[in-house]
């Protein structure tokens, strides 16, 4: 039977062997965090602020605290419905609600044979359109909503729950400064899009679901595979982090010199691939190491200054000659704040010139006050020791699910 949540439907319709494939947990350290985040989101507009931070888990309300909700993109509570569980039955395409409030695993339980789940974080309607919108924790490139197979999936769900054949999606996630806002309009010719992509699933899966050798069916690989339960009993995973190599041994003859050269740079090649695999891997599987550090992500903040909000602070702290410098530049780094304090501590009399760290903290700090300091945060897959004050990495799924891939 086809058991997928919305949350993986790119993956099940891009490599739908991935649902036939031995299964393993992804939930890593963080997803808690992006469940809190997620719950936080939801109960705001019905709650307020102060309330849904109170009702969050003290380990996480500083960092919640930080989420300027005043600047997101509101809802008005009165119009639009919270965490709504639809079932669709894809053998007569009909869609019924299962209930508001209610947990993604009571949600599993109140399913029939045959129909797909999905909860909804909000849920609107319009007298021709259903409106669906999903909150976001963290900060990957989320690419252009309209095709976003998650939402897409949820579109069909609501507009068939209500009889309507037309939806706007739209995802919202918080940023400390720059809070994300996206939204599409899908219409009659997206909806059936959607819909026929979950029968063909079902079809595809019902034919890989009863195949004898699991690992022999055709994977495809991209980027669902990061999350992916099956990551770790995928064949061409496997393969990769497997695959042996016979270096040649070097020889000063032509004929030995070439085979030698070509073996090395499919050896280059392969490993590339290889570490290629084992990041993809340490995304969802941070790697124990020795001595308390791990093989997996390590997120970093990098700040760069807004030039046009920053613009009367810089010229106050650094003098007016500042303003050819920043004349053309929209953003400014670290690293050039620091050149312009430094020129300006240059031409100081000796015995006033402050520290410039000192300097750069303090009109970092000014700027951070005024709203002239954008936050991007970058991930890496590196060897490295966790720290209890880490900026929380990129998680799958939705809020609390647990149900089956």
């Amino acid at each position: 039977m086809l058991e997928i949540s919305m949350s993986g439907l790119e993956r099940a319709i891009e490599c739908t062997a991935s649902l036939v494939l031995q299964q393993s947990p992804t939930q890593g350290a963080w997803a808690s965090y992006g469940h809190v985040v997620h719950a936080f989101l939801q109960r705001v507009p019905t709650m307020g602020r102060e309330a849904a931070l109170a009702a969050a888990p003290k380990e996480h309300q500083e960092a919640l605290e930080s989420i300027d909700v005043d600047a997101m993109q509101t809802l008005n509570a009165d119009g639009f419905a919270y965490e709504v569980a639809i079932a669709l039955d894809l053998d007569r395409m009909t869609a019924r609600e299962l209930g508001r409030g209610i947990s993604r695993d009571e949600a599993y339980r109140l399913k029939r044979p045959g129909e797909l789940v999905g909860t909804l974080d909000v849920l609107g309607t319009t007298s021709d359109a259903v409106i669906v919108i999903d909150y976001k924790s963290g900060f990957r490139d989320l690419g252009p909503v309209r095709e976003n197979w998650q939402l897409r999936g949820y579109a069909l769900l609501a507009a068939t729950l209500y009889g309507k054949r037309k939806a706007v999606v739209g995802i919202i996630r918080p940023g400390a400064l720059e809070p994300y806002f996206d939204s599409a309009e899908l219409g009659d010719i997206d909806l059936d899009v959607v819909e026929d992509a979950l029968t063909e699933l079902r079809t595809r899966y019902g034919h890989m679901a009863s195949h004898s050798e699991p690992t022999r069916l055709p994977t495809r690989q991209g980027r669902w595979c990061t999350f992916c339960p099956a990551f770790p009993f995928c064949p061409a995973k496997r393969a990769l982090v497997t695959m042996g190599f016979h270096a040649a041994s070097p020889m000063i003859d032509e004929e030995s010199a070439a085979m030698a050269l070509s073996n090395l740079e499919l050896l280059e090649e392969a490993t590339r691939k290889v570490r290629a695999a084992l990041e993809e891997y340490a995304v969802a599987h941070p790697v124990p190491l020795p001595n308390g550090w791990v093989y997996g992500v390590k997120v970093t903040a990098r700040k760069s200054i807004d030039v046009p909000k920053a613009r009367n602070i810089l010229e106050a702290e650094l003098g007016p000659e500042v303003r050819a410098a920043i004349v053309a530049e929209e953003r400014l780094s670290q690293a050039d704040l620091k050149r312009l304090v430094m020129k300006r501590v240059r031409d100081m009399p000796k015995g006033e010139r402050p520290a410039v760290s000192t300097e750069v903290r303090r009109i970092l700090d000014r700027l951070e006050q005024a709203r002239a300091l954008e936050v991007k945060k970058v991930q890496t897959v590196t060897r490295h020791k966790p720290s209890p004050w880490a900026i929380p990495a990129e998680t799958e799924g939705e809020a609390g699910e647990a149900a089956p891939e």
